[in-house]
């Protein structure tokens, strides 16, 4: 007959698998945003490949110049003929209107550099950034798709010499809240969660909470060691507690001691 605490049972995520990311709570769309880890053959970092010709164009990881980390993507520009860069497969997109931005640099070069959305050769949307100048910036963008299904993102520039670097990208439909999916929100909330853990279990073991506040493009990414994949620290500190607001539960944090 006594009467259970609402916080003795509850909830707990964790940064694995698609629990977070690759489609789960947190609506990017992009993987390896912060263009870390290793290069390709083509010169392209993880996740991304290279777009247009290889014959005057070079792509490289740049452990110099950088705007997140210690880390970005390189695209040099030598007597290059036509639009190149780096593009990303395997999205899978709603008919709504996306919301994104890419932060640029480039030296050597007045050329325009331009984000769209493809499927195969056809364009599906668009938008130029017209001066991208030798210090990093940011431009935020936007692109509206009328029809769902499987996609590609490309990130290119008609620019027949210099470099360009690019420091990182962010691709979310315009629904989200606060960064997040709204319908998983609606989805947690109607569980009525009295507590919800995190960051959960083994992720916790090499977590520093100060990783996840901040600019979420300044903050640094991290190889996360329990499982062997690359954190971007999107979902931190800060995003896990307005979580929590959203749902309507009390946050349990997790330190590693």
């Amino acid at each position: 007959g006594a009467s259970a605490d609402r916080n003795l049972l509850g909830y707990f995520i964790e940064h694995l698998g698609r629990c977070i990311y690759e489609g789960g709570l947190w609506a990017e769309v992009l993987r390896n945003r912060k263009f870390v880890g290793n290069a390709g053959p083509d010169g392209a970092l993880q996740h991304w490949r290279r777009f247009g010709p290889e014959d005057g164009v070079e792509l490289a990881r740049d452990n110099v110049t950088c705007y997140t980390g210690t880390q970005s993507q390189r695209v040099t520009s030598r007597d290059a003929k036509g639009e190149h860069g780096v593009a990303q497969d395997r999205l899978e997109l709603r008919p709504i209107r996306y919301v994104g931005r890419v932060v640029l640099r480039q030296v050597g070069s007045e050329a325009p550099v331009r984000v769209s959305l493809r499927r195969g050769d056809q364009v599906l949307a668009e938008q130029v950034m017209p001066v991208v100048s030798g210090e990093w910036r940011t431009f935020p963008f936007e692109l509206s798709v009328s029809a769902g299904g499987p996609a590609s993102f490309a990130l290119t520039t008609d620019a027949a010499s210099g470099t360009l670097w690019i420091g990182c990208a962010s691709l979310m439909p315009a629904d989200n809240v606060d960064g997040m999916r709204a319908d998983l929100l609606t989805a947690i909330r109607d569980l009525k969660p009295p507590i919800v853990r995190w960051p959960g279990g083994n992720f916790a073991s090499g977590y520093h909470w100060q990783d996840g506040i901040g600019d979420r493009d300044l903050r640094p990414a991290r190889f996360d060691r329990a499982w062997s994949v690359w954190d971007t620290n999107d979902f931190g500190t800060h995003e896990s507690l307005r979580f929590c607001e959203l749902v309507g539960c009390e946050p349990y944090l997790c330190l590693n001691a």
